[in-house]
C-alpha cells in the first residue's frame, strides 16, 4: 500500500501517484482561532476497502475527517471536490491503481497560540492499517471570529433550497434549515449575509394598501437577522437588489395580496414605491439600532447607469446613511457610477482592465471589493471552478489583500439547477454555482475542497490585516504568491513557505 500526505491546496486525482519525496507525514502551519487541513492519500496494486478512519488530536482541538468524492464531467475526468464525513462514506471500495484521498480538518482554538501539537491519522483497510502523522505549528497570531473580521465575504444563496429542505418556508423546520445555513456561513467566514427582502416582507403580510401606499411588516426580517447574529455568522447584511439585473428596465414591488408585481423603472409610481420601501427599512433599522450593519444592492451587474443612479438618488433621500454597492461586470459601469456607488465590486477581469482607476478610488476613500461569477472562464484566470486547482480558491483571497479590496463576493453558494453551472456532466462553468453539495438524506450540506481553500484564504487575509499593510516585505510575500488575478504561483509547496512567512510577519505586529 502506498500512503502519503498532501497539503489542502493540492488536487489529488484518482490517477495520482506518490512523488519521490512523498512521505506519510506533513508539517502544517496556521494562526490560532482558525482551521487547518491536509490530506492522507492511499493507492494500492489491487482493490481494497476502507472500513474506518481515526484521528488523534489534543484535547480542545476539534478534528473532523472527510472522504474525498469525485465527479466525472464530459471531459471524462474524475474531479475531486465534494467532501463527505467519513462516518457517512464508509465502507469505501477503492479500485486497484486508483488514489483515494481522506481529509483531516483541525480547528485550533486561541489557547494554542504559539504552540505545536501532533496528530496521527489511521486508515483501517482490508489490507491492513496505515498511519500518517502531522505536526501543526500554531502562530502566536489569533485571528478574529468572522463576525468581527476586517475582511468581508458575501455569497448569494438560495434561502429555500429544495435539494436539502422540503420544509414550507418560515415553518419551524425551515428555520432550523436556516440555522444550519448560518453555521456553515460562520465556518466559511461568509460574514456579509444577503437579506432576500421580498419573501421576508411578503411572508409577514407586507402589501400595497391602495392609493399609492404600502405597509411593511418586519417581523420575519427581524427574526432572520437575529438568527444570523446569534449564530455568530453575520458582520453585516446586504439588502438584495430589486431592479432587473443588467438591463434595469423593471423593478419588483409588492401587490395588494403581497404578490410580486413588476413596474417599469424611472416612473413616478416606481419612485414612490422606492421612497416608501427604503424609507420604511431605514426607519426600522435605525430605530432598532442595526443601521450600521446594513448596505444595499440596487441592480446586479448594470450595463447602463440610468436606472441605478435614479434609484440611488431616491435611496439617498430617504435612507441617507445606507451605503449602496454593486457587482460591476463592465468597466464602463464602474466609471459611470464611481461618484455615487459607495461599494464598487468589479468582477476580477473588470478590475484588471483598469487597476489604477480602482486604486485611486480606494485612495480617495471609496470601498472596493471584487467578485467572480462564471466569467472570466479562460484558464489563466484565478477562479473557483471544480476543474481548476484548489489553490486558486485560496489565492483569490490573497489577491484581494494585495489590491486593498475590503471584501470578495461569489454568487454561487447552493445553485444546482442550471445546465450552465449546476450538477450536470456537461456544465460549462463547472461548480461555479455551488461551493457546497446537497445531502438530502441528512438534510444538510457537504463541504468541498474549494470551500476549505476559500475559508483558509480568508483566514490568511485576516492574519495579513493584523500587520500594517504598508510593510513592503510582507507585500512581497503576497506578490510572490500572486501578482494579480491572472499571474500567480500555484505550487502548494512554495505557497506553504509563503504562508509561514505571512504568519511570521503577523506574529511581529
Amino acid at each position: 500500500m502506498f500512503i502519503w500526505t498532501e497539503y489542502s491546496t493540492k488536487q489529488v486525482f484518482k490517477s495520482a501517484r506518490p512523488e519521490r519525496d512523498s512521505k506519510a507525514s506533513k508539517t502544517l502551519c496556521t494562526a490560532a482561532n482558525a482551521y487547518v487541513s491536509a490530506q492522507v492519500v492511499l493507492r494500492e496494486l489491487a482493490d481494497f476497502t476502507v472500513t474506518d478512519v481515526k484521528a488523534e488530536a489534543p484535547e480542545n482541538v476539534a478534528v473532523r475527517l472527510f472522504a474525498q468524492r469525485y465527479r466525472m464531467y464530459n471531459d471524462r475526468v474524475d474531479y475531486p471536490d465534494e467532501l463527505a464525513p467519513v462516518e457517512e462514506a464508509l465502507p469505501l471500495e477503492v479500485k486497484a491503481h486508483a488514489a483515494q484521498s481522506f481529509w483531516v480538518d483541525f480547528f485550533v482554538p486561541s489557547c494554542f497560540a504559539g504552540k505545536t501539537f501532533e496528530s496521527k491519522v489511521t486508515v483501517i483497510t482490508s489490507r491492513g492499517e496505515f498511519a500518517a502523522c502531522f505536526t501543526v505549528n500554531v502562530s502566536e497570531t489569533v485571528i478574529p471570529d468572522s463576525n468581527r473580521g476586517r475582511f468581508n465575504h458575501e455569497y448569494f444563496f438560495d434561502f429555500n433550497d429544495k435539494n436539502v429542505s422540503c420544509a414550507k418556508t418560515f415553518s419551524d423546520e425551515w428555520w432550523e434549515y436556516t440555522r444550519m445555513i448560518a453555521r456553515v456561513f460562520r465556518e466559511l467566514r461568509c460574514n456579509a449575509v444577503v437579506i432576500n427582502s421580498f419573501p421576508l416582507l411578503a411572508g409577514a403580510g407586507s402589501r400595497k394598501t391602495g392609493n399609492g401606499k404600502w405597509t411593511f411588516d418586519f417581523s420575519l426580517w427581524d427574526r432572520y437577522v437575529d438568527l444570523f447574529i446569534k449564530e455568530g455568522a453575520a458582520k453585516t447584511f446586504t439588502i438584495s437588489a430589486m431592479i432587473q439585473s443588467v438591463e434595469g428596465k423593471t423593478i419588483g414591488t409588492l401587490g395588494e395580496n403581497s404578490e410580486h408585481v413588476t413596474m417599469n423603472t424611472m416612473t413616478e409610481e416606481a419612485a414612490e414605491y422606492l421612497r416608501q420601501y427604503y424609507g420604511a427599512i431605514y426607519e426600522h433599522i435605525k430605530g432598532n439600532g442595526t443601521l450600521k450593519l446594513f448596505r444595499t444592492h440596487i441592480e446586479d451587474e448594470p450595463h447602463t447607469t440610468d436606472a441605478w443612479r435614479w434609484a440611488r438618488a431616491i435611496i439617498a433621500e430617504v435612507a441617507p446613511e445606507l451605503p449602496a454597492g454593486e457587482p460591476l461586470d463592465m468597466i464602463e459601469s464602474a466609471h459611470g457610477l464611481c461618484d455615487v456607488c459607495d461599494v464598487m465590486v468589479p468582477r476580477i477581469n473588470v478590475y484588471e482592465e483598469d487597476p489604477e482607476f480602482f486604486e485611486k478610488a480606494i485612495a480617495g476613500g471609496r470601498e472596493v471589493w471584487t467578485y467572480s461569477c462564471c466569467f472570466p472562464e479562460e484558464g489563466w484566470w484565478i477562479n473557483k471552478f471544480v476543474d481548476m486547482p484548489f489553490i486558486r480558491s485560496r489565492l483569490m483571497e490573497w489577491v484581494c489583500a494585495l489590491t486593498g479590496a475590503k471584501g470578495f463576493l461569489h454568487w454561487g453558494f447552493n445553485y444546482y439547477g442550471s445546465q450552465l453551472y449546476g450538477l450536470f456532466d456537461d456544465a460549462r462553468f463547472k461548480g461555479d454555482g455551488h461551493i457546497v453539495y446537497p445531502d438530502p438524506e441528512h438534510k444538510k450540506y457537504n463541504l468541498s475542497a474549494r470551500f476549505i481553500n476559500t475559508r483558509d484564504g480568508i483566514q490568511d487575509v485576516e492574519a495579513y490585516l493584523i500587520r500594517r499593510q504598508d510593510n513592503a516585505d510582507l507585500r512581497e510575500v503576497l506578490r510572490g504568491a500572486a501578482e494579480n488575478y491572472y499571474t500567480y504561483d500555484e505550487n502548494p509547496e512554495t505557497f506553504e513557505e509563503r504562508l509561514k512567512a505571512l504568519l511570521g510577519f503577523a506574529d511581529r505586529a
